[in-house]
């Protein structure tokens, strides 16, 4: 061996130990992207140093050929593996797959058979001679159309990976600009020296410079990782980040035209396939007009709108981001929107949810100073009752104790009523589902009547009805309870003694259009009274719960009406009154006809 090769087989041991240890730091990150491959690339560089440098060592022929034999799993992989890294670099690691990755290998490993193998063929190397007659001088070695074909389908994958890195680091931020910068000078230093031994420039004939090369692409990505952390960070590109948010992304140049948008956008938005890119927003969002007057100027914004769409409203938050360039020129906006439609539905929900507890809370207030109010003058009666026939029960009469019991019977009845009517208004508040059915109206009338008939007899009342009632379907027990409250409230008020109608009318369906087959379709139910009439404002509060419009008059606990309003409601009709002073009141609801098959 001669003293001049001691500089370049030390270099090149050094450089093989550097690509080790680089080797082993990216395998312990492999999980990142590209890390794999970066460590295998590392590690064959390691494996081509160390190769080269021996055969350097070496002096007699056939040993230095088949170290250069062994150098040439390296020389074939370095392409693919850059290749490879580059693709996961740039997170586009949907295109590797195992069968690609089996094509992609098949012109190496062809390549590395006849190198194997060249001493049958000489496709790899034609003629091997000395360069001098020095013992142990470098060899040279004829480079045959295997090397050729190695060469062109190397750079070809040098050229893609480098394309895509520089792809990346225009579409990645200032970091990973550094990055791939540094990569791309890194890897074109061995591919250049390469080249030169390639076309036999070298500083020393036969010398291949691309192990040395190696070094300074070793100290590079060293100072990469260390520096920039390479490995650790790693850039998201643009078709990972914008393609794949879940929010809707639209970037505006600094005339308001379209520059880029993500698929949401157009999902959202119903945007069609075509085209849009590079046309005015106004043009693109045209069937929101006000939206796009109005914050289409915005340089700063977030706020709240909403949108007609086919499928009905729909709630979106809006950001607006300015974008700059290195002079804060005004560049461009970022619009970032989220639907948030589900959000404001359940906000509403929440809302009415609120009130209703609001409301029932009142209610509840209500209820109990009326069911106190209510039930205690009944049972002042009772206890008065009770004490009289305790204390004097030995001077009474037989018609004085007999009239004393019939005052506590009916006071208990009394009693009774409203504890019945209490729980009816509870259960039509809690009740979901109720079992509709074809009723039979003139015995749900004369039950009523027989529920009252000692009220009857009491007033001297005179009751008239028709003898033949149209069909509805609804739900017999409630309907009962209506009636019972309208024939008590006439007979209360319906004069001294009270004469009371009862009827029907077939009424147009408010909700059903002019001339439709539904449009007569609801049957309204009355009851008339000749009594004194009312006021217009206390018809206004009938209806009202735990409201009584006349203290002194009234012998009902406030709570009869506002059941029937809320039973009717239920069974799809309406309440009312028709009423003038002087004149009566007729008091009516209403429940949907029942039509016969034809």
């Amino acid at each position: 061996m001669t003293p001049p090769y001691l500089p370049f087989i030390f270099t090149l041991f050094v450089t093989s130990v550097v690509a080790a240890l680089l080797a082993m730091y990216a395998w312990h990150r492999r999980t990142v992207p590209g890390g794999v491959y970066f460590a295998i690339l590392m590690a064959l560089l390691a494996e081509w140093s160390f190769v080269i440098a021996a055969e350097l060592a070496t002096v007699d022929l056939p040993t230095k050929v088949t170290w250069a034999k062994l150098a040439y799993p390296a020389v074939v992989s370095l392409g693919p593996l850059w290749f490879l890294f580059a693709l996961a670099y740039g997170h586009r690691s949907t295109w590797i797959t195992r069968r690609r990755i089996i094509l992609l290998w098949i012109v190496p490993a062809g390549i590395l058979g006849l190198a194997l193998t060249n001493e049958w063929h000489g496709l790899v190397w034609p003629r091997i001679t000395p360069t001098s007659d020095t013992p142990g001088a470098i060899l040279n070695y004829e480079h045959g159309i295997a090397v050729w074909v190695n060469v062109v389908y190397a750079y070809t994958l040098l050229l893609i990976g480098t394309i895509i890195i520089v792809r990346t680091a225009l579409r990645s931020g200032p970091l990973f600009r550094q990055q791939s910068r540094l990569l791309v000078v890194g890897v074109a230093i061995p591919w250049i020296a390469n080249a030169l031994y390639v076309a036999n420039i070298t500083p020393l004939p036969g010398l291949d410079l691309t192990p040395f090369a190696f070094t300074l692409t070793g100290l590079t990505v060293a100072w990469t990782i260390f520096r920039f952390h390479m490995l650790d960070i790693v850039p998201i590109a643009r078709d990972t980040l914008i393609e794949n948010m879940s929010d809707a992304v639209v970037v505006l140049d600094a005339r308001n035209r379209v520059v880029d948008m993500n698929p949401v956008v157009r999902r959202l938005f119903s945007q069609q396939d075509g085209n849009v890119i590079g046309q005015p927003a106004q043009t693109v969002f045209a069937r929101w007009p006000d939206v796009v007057n109005r914050y289409l100027n915005s340089t700063e914004e977030q706020t709240e709108v909403v949108i007609d769409m086919p499928d009905g409203k729909r709630w979106l938050d809006m950001r607006i981001s300015s974008l700059y360039d290195r002079n804060r020129q005004l560049n461009g906006r970022l619009i970032v929107i989220r639907e948030i439609t589900a959000r404001k539905d359940a906000e509403a929900v929440l809302q009415q949810y609120n009130r209703e507890l609001e409301a029932h809370n009142a209610e509840l207030d209500a209820f109990a100073h009326t069911v106190a109010h209510d039930l205690k003058n009944p049972l002042n009666l009772v206890l008065g009752y009770s004490a009289l026939l305790l204390d004097f029960r030995a001077g009474l009469s037989d018609e004085e104790v007999q009239q004393t019991l019939d005052g506590l019977t009916r006071t208990a009845k009394k009693m009774d009523r409203i504890i019945d009517e209490l729980l009816l208004l509870a259960g039509v508040r809690k009740l979901s589902n109720i079992q509709m059915e074809t009723v039979d109206m003139a015995h749900i009338v004369s039950e009523a009547q027989k529920r009252l008939m000692d009220m009857i007899a009491d007033t001297q009342a005179v009751i008239s009805s028709p003898t033949v009632w149209p069909t509805v379907t609804s739900y017999t027990p409630w309907i009962e309870e209506v009636w019972v409250n309208y024939i008590s409230n006439a007979l209360k008020y319906g004069g001294a003694p009270p004469h009371i109608e009862l009827g029907y009318d077939i009424v147009p369906d408010p909700a059903a259009p002019p001339g439709s087959q539904d449009e007569q379709s609801h049957v309204r139910f009355w009851v008339r009274d000749h009594g004194s009439g009312l006021t217009p404002e206390s018809q206004a509060q009938l209806f009202v719960e735990f409201t009584r419009l006349d203290q002194a008059r009234a012998r009902g606990q406030g709570l009869g009406l506002s059941i029937v309003r809320r039973i009717v409601e239920k069974l799809g009709g309406q309440v009312g009154v028709d009423s003038q002073i002087g004149q009566g009141s007729t008091f009516f609801f209403t429940l949907p006809l029942r039509r016969e098959p034809v």
